[in-house]
């Protein structure tokens, strides 16, 4: 993702104990998000006051995807694969949201789509693994979580999902 501007970046940690940090920041965030909980006005608001940009989009994606609202988490998500196509997070949200919503097709188009964008992107491998194992592919599904699991060694559930492919096939 980082290739075409290096000026720009999040670093990305690849030891055993990155899952148990992101998870930790992820329930800091939610504690503060309670706290200051956001409407759909607030995000309106956001939008019309600094204007419009692929994180309000995310943020007012995943309220109305929490809200159970699937129609207005997709506008929003859609909005940045047009504003942003070369955006990989745009695809990324589409393909979880599709997925949640058992719109299998939809969700693996846009995995495949951020593949494109972000080709060593780990949770997109692992997420396609489940795509073409639900699909009945299973070389596919092998495919994807070995690329996953190549990609971060680490991630128990691609590695547990390999293994149970593998046996199946024995």
């Amino acid at each position: 993702m980082f290739e075409r501007d290096p000026s720009i970046g999040f670093y990305i940690r690849r030891d055993r104990f990155a899952a148990e940090s992101a998870d930790a920041m992820l329930s800091a965030l939610w504690k503060t998000a309670e706290k200051n909980r956001f409407d759909g006005k607030d995000h309106a608001r956001l939008r019309r006051e600094p204007g419009w940009c692929y994180a309000g989009s995310i943020m007012a994606g995943e309220y109305f995807h929490g809200e159970g609202d699937f129609k207005r988490a997709q506008l929003e998500f859609r909005e940045i694969t047009v504003q942003e196509p070369e955006n990989p997070w745009g695809w990324l949200k589409l393909g979880e949201l599709y997925s949640d919503e058992g719109d299998l097709a939809r969700s693996e188009e846009a995995f495949a789509r951020l593949l494109t964008l972000v080709p060593n992107h780990a949770p997109a491998h692992a997420a396609m693994g489940e795509l073409r194992s639900a699909a009945g592919d299973l070389p596919g599904a092998e495919r994807h979580y070995q690329e996953c699991v190549r990609l971060n060694p680490f991630d128990t559930l691609a590695s547990k999902a390999l293994r149970s492919l593998k046996r199946g096939r024995k």
